[in-house]
């Protein structure tokens, strides 16, 4: 999420937080990408917000219908009233699914499922993005072809693999918590591994902050419009710097090489100067008894 609030303005990208547990999404509330201002914890209200992204995407389709495009960006390039990407981000997605009232939960979780199948499979061209997280991937809460439709697919080590065990060959190798995670691609056989980094909730609101006063203010359009050729300088004067001290670390290396061989050599001086003076007294020893 913060990587896109780097690199996208409000009109470039908007976010959909979906968190019915209510916590997590908290610290982005009032971010100018956040659509209508607020993370959403209401289940009945996340539903119909699926909905509405349905609907949103088939409108997209006819619109780009209408002057040839094919995706998003075509249509951009053709139109006059820009259209932004959604992204579309669900914590837990059972607890969307468990947590209806006044209907029969299967049922309920079967329409859901069927809504997310459609919006998965068309998505992507309209600029409407879905990223699901769950910890519990049975048939029952995702189907199999929601999953298929969800080309990119991130695990990381929780308390209880077997309950996600269709979801990712976890076989490979065992992840050690704190941000190692797993990551398979739809048709590829080889997951790639890596770690994720590491985000406190305090660098979230600083975040969240910065780009609210920025929008507001009416400042740069994206945290990632900076001077470059500045921070090329600067790269380039620290790895200088650097070289600087490595240089002289090598030559305090060589001074201290040759200061133990100065020592060495001072010793062997010592040595032999013991060992001429121990034949100076044998001699004046022998002299003497002449």
């Amino acid at each position: 999420i913060l990587s896109i609030l780097y690199r996208a303005t409000p009109e470039q990208v908007q976010l959909v937080l979906v968190d019915v547990v209510g916590i997590n999404f908290t610290y982005y509330n009032g971010l100018p990408h956040l659509y209508k201002g607020q993370a959403i914890t209401n289940r009945t209200v996340a539903v119909d917000t699926l909905y509405w992204i349905e609907n949103e995407m088939n409108e997209r389709y006819k619109n780009f219908n209408e002057l040839g495009a094919k995706d998003l960006d075509s249509y951009n390039e053709l139109a006059d009233q820009k259209m932004p990407r959604y992204v579309v981000i669900i914590d837990e997605l059972v607890e969307l699914l468990s947590t209806g009232e006044g209907k029969d939960d299967k049922e309920d979780i079967k329409d859901i499922n069927a809504l997310l199948k459609r919006i998965t499979a068309k998505s992507r061209a309209s600029g409407i993005h879905l990223i699901i997280a769950t910890q519990y991937d049975a048939t029952q809460y995702i189907s199999g072809t929601t999953k298929s439709n969800i080309p990119v697919q991130i695990s990381f080590s929780t308390t209880h693999t077997s309950r996600f065990k269709g979801l990712i060959n976890r076989k490979k190798k065992k992840l050690l918590g704190n941000g190692d995670m797993e990551v398979t691609f739809i048709g590829r056989d080889t997951a790639i591994y890596g770690q994720a980094p590491y985000v406190s909730g305090k660098e979230v609101k600083t975040v969240v902050k910065d780009v609210a006063y920025i929008q507001e203010s009416g400042q740069e359009k994206s945290l990632m419009n900076i001077d470059l050729d500045s921070i090329n300088k600067e790269i380039e004067d620290t790895r200088k710097m650097i070289r600087k001290v490595q240089t002289n670390l090598s030559s305090l290396e060589q001074l201290k090489n040759d200061v133990q061989n100065s020592g060495s050599k001072v010793e062997e001086l010592k040595m032999e100067r013991t060992q001429k003076n121990e034949e100076l007294s044998t001699l004046e020893q022998e002299t003497s008894n002449l």
